[in-house]
């Protein structure tokens, strides 16, 4: 049961790893995109 418990805790953080890292990407992708835009 403890097992099985932190499987499940492992891959929500797993997940908001992944979703934390699809944020930064495309923050800075659109940061890039205003700079060169302005220029």
């Amino acid at each position: 049961m403890k097992y099985a418990f932190n499987l499940v805790f492992m891959l929500n953080f797993f997940k908001f790893i992944i979703v934390v890292a699809i944020i930064y990407f495309l923050y800075s992708l659109i940061h890039f995109l205003m700079k060169n835009w302005q220029r």
